[in-house]
């Protein structure tokens, strides 16, 4: 009996990328993979690794290969002499009967497709094919294994003579500017292998299942790692914050297309949500081009690693470099990020700066990249993008529009504009938010509704990590600001028109604590129409040297893109007076601080509790400085009335206003403090309103014994 090795016939294999890679072989052999096959063991000499002493090394192939080592009876002793007879025998015949034109009819044609395309010469697509049926033919890449490299040299002269060409084609054909390489669809490497199957590597498997079985559809044969994009749900009006942006790109792209011009690169970034990926297919819509996006993720939602996407990128690049069409790639943190980055997403090698710049320069289709955060990318690379756009969350009054698009048939009125108020809500949370709303709205009452609407996008933005998220829903009543109950010696309405004006100023608002210096800034950015920055100093100051600085020359930054209001809370903590301070932050700080307001042309606002010990010089900067004092007599009433008419109780009689009018220190922020106690049910009537105001009142430090009762 003779001997041989048990090996299983079928097998499937796990690529990098996930794609099943079918090692089967086929029922019946392909003429030109025999030929192949009987190449590699007679001429490239793989039969000393394939014929051991006692059987073939890989067994149940002799049928298949035409090896007719038994033409009787089944010998009881194996000869390794013989059989090697009949593996040249073998071949003879198969080099005897080789024709070129036996591929299967739709490889055939897609072959001939990308040659079309790509005007690949002779060479490349027969190693292209090569490639292919190695891919999906087990025998053919078993063969392959039996060839041992040790340089691209021994690669190319391998497949030169298992092609039959000449070596200097094939040299040509897969040197480092061939199209063939240039494209990615085939790679040479020898740094991490030893035999011919593993330096010689196809862009993917599911690429070569598709060139067997696919369609012959240039773009469907390609959707394993390329996908035409839709024409997205947003509109230019859900972009009317960076319109000016907008109008720039397009002309941009149309004169970049028009002109053919090589290596067009743009990058949006920005936190998730912000409609970066939706302002990319409009920019197509508009320029009336096709958009193709680099797969993140396999149909089985496996991720794609980085080396293999931008394999895709490098032969969407080549495929469509005379279609004119636009590249999106999306999450590219691990392709351009800094070397930790890299290591982080576990790819085994990174191309090298040269190579990456390379590929920013040469790309004959414009491309537009996308991050969340600039932060991830290397700053060598974000240098070379022709266009860097920060893409940031919609003002306010933006976000409102929005929400009353997607929301406005589902909650009240008063739920929209609360949760247009939090500075975080991009459109992508909203529209997520409203998805799920519509499939249960109609059995929920109004009130129901709203709450469900608040909750699902207050979630979301939690568990994003976004803080503070109680500031921006406040209740109406808390919520009421009128400069009728502000003590301050300005006309803040005429302020207010002034600044519709000029949109540009530096202000300082000095006084106790509730007496509406906050409101009054976020009273003026809803007068004015602009989104209104808040930062405080536990935003700006950090325990690392330096970061003092850029956290302020960062805040500034934000608020001139985002046409915003600026306001820095508590700024005492961080202007300090230099000419008594003796360490060195705080000079520092101040120093930053006062350079930052020199140059910033928007509406700079800065709180303060305390105004002694303020730096001198910054006090100067200011164009005006305003000062909130406590409530008098009159506004005291007056703001008590107003509550009464909320709370639906009678209005205070003369005597009470007399109690009224006897209370000194109150602020706006005391009247908060008693809404609060009203939520919990402490506040049933009138008397029960004046006795919590003058609770209040008599616990503040100089009001003891002012208060009196008839």
């Amino acid at each position: 009996m003779r001997k041989v090795k048990k090996t299983t016939q079928n097998s499937v294999k796990k690529s990098a990328n996930g794609l099943v890679k079918i090692t089967s072989a086929p029922a019946k052999m392909l003429p030109i993979v025999r030929l192949w096959c009987l190449r590699i063991l007679v001429l490239l000499e793989a039969h000393r690794n394939f014929i051991e002493l006692d059987c073939f090394k890989i067994s149940g192939v002799e049928d298949e290969l035409g090896i007719n080592y038994f033409p009787g009876e089944i010998s009881e002793q194996f000869s390794s002499r013989a059989a090697l007879a009949a593996v040249v025998k073998a071949y003879e015949q198969a080099e005897k009967n080789n024709s070129s034109k036996d591929l299967p009819t739709k490889l055939q044609k897609n072959i001939y497709r990308l040659r079309d395309t790509l005007q690949l010469d002779e060479a490349s697509l027969n190693i292209l094919v090569l490639a292919v049926l190695a891919a999906t033919h087990r025998i053919l890449a078993d063969m392959l294994k039996l060839i041992p490299i040790q340089s691209h040299f021994d690669v190319f002269k391998s497949l030169a003579v298992i092609l039959g060409l000449p070596l200097q084609q094939v040299t040509t054909a897969l040197n480092a500017k061939s199209l063939l390489q240039k494209s990615g669809l085939v790679n040479i490497s020898t740094g991490f292998t030893s035999n011919l199957d593993g330096a010689f590597e196809l862009f993917s498997n599911g690429f070569a299942d598709e060139m067997l079985e696919g369609n012959c559809d240039l773009e469907s044969v390609l959707a394993v790692f390329i996908q035409t994009s839709d024409e997205g749900d947003l509109t230019e009006a859900s972009f009317i914050h960076i319109s000016p942006s907008i109008g720039f790109l397009s002309n941009f792209l149309a004169r970049a297309i028009e002109d053919r011009r090589c290596g067009v690169n743009i990058l949006f970034h920005g936190v998730p949500g912000t409609g970066k990926t939706q302002l990319a297919k409009l920019l197509a819509k508009n320029l009336n081009r096709k958009l193709y996006e680099i797969v993140c993720e396999t149909e089985d939602g496996n991720p794609v690693k980085g080396k293999d996407r931008l394999k895709a990128y490098k032969i969407a690049q080549s495929v469509f470099a005379k279609a004119d069409p636009i590249i999106l790639f999306d999450e590219i943190e691990d392709i351009f990020g800094n070397d930790n980055n890299y290591v982080q997403h576990n790819e085994p090698e990174r191309p090298s700066k040269a190579w990456m710049n390379r590929l920013l320069e040469e790309n004959p289709v414009p491309a537009i990249w996308i991050t969340n955060s600039i932060f991830a990318i290397d700053p060598a690379y974000v240098r070379r993008f022709d266009i860097v756009v920060d893409l940031k969350i919609p003002p306010m009054k933006q976000r409102a529009s929005f929400l009353e698009q997607n929301c406005g048939h589902m909650v009240s009125k008063r739920t929209i504009e609360q949760l247009a108020r939090i500075e975080a809500l991009s459109p992508a949370i909203v529209a997520r938010a409203s998805l799920a709303m519509s499939t249960v709205f109609n059995q929920m009452s109004t009130n129901d509704a709203d709450n469900a609407l608040k909750s699902l996008v207050l979630n979301t933005l939690r568990a994003q990590g976004v803080e503070n998220l109680a500031r921006p829903l406040p209740d109406n009543l808390s919520d009421i600001f009128d400069p009728a109950f502000v003590t301050v010696d300005v006309d803040l309405e005429r302020l207010a028109a002034g600044l519709a004006v000029t949109k540009s100023g530096r202000i300082c608002l000095y006084g106790p604590p509730g007496t509406g210096k906050t409101a009054y800034c976020k009273w003026l950015a809803s007068r004015l129409g602009l989104p209104l920055h808040i930062k405080r100093t536990s935003d700006i100051l950090s325990p690392y040297v330096g970061e003092n600085e850029q956290n302020l020359a960062q805040a500034f930054e934000e608020a001139k893109s985002a046409g915003a209001i600026l306001l820095i809370d508590e700024v005492d903590s961080l202007l300090s007076d230099r000419s008594v301070s003796n360490v060195s932050w705080e000079k520092r700080i101040v120093n930053e601080l006062l350079t930052q307001m020199e140059c910033f042309d928007g509406i700079f606002m800065a709180s303060t509790n305390l105004m002694d010990g303020l730096d001198q010089a910054a006090l100067r900067r200011f164009d005006l400085k305003l000062e909130f004092n406590f409530l008098v007599a009159a506004q005291v009433v007056g703001l008590f009335t107003r509550h009464c008419d909320i709370f639906g109780f009678p209005g205070p009689s003369e005597a009470q206003q007399t109690r009224l009018g006897r209370m000194e220190r109150l602020t706006p922020g005391d009247f908060a403090v008693i809404v609060r106690q009203h939520r919990m049910g402490r506040i049933v009537d009138t008397e029960d309103l004046l006795a919590s105001i003058e609770r209040e009142c008599a616990l503040k430090d100089g009001a003891k014994g002012r208060i009196g009762f008839i």
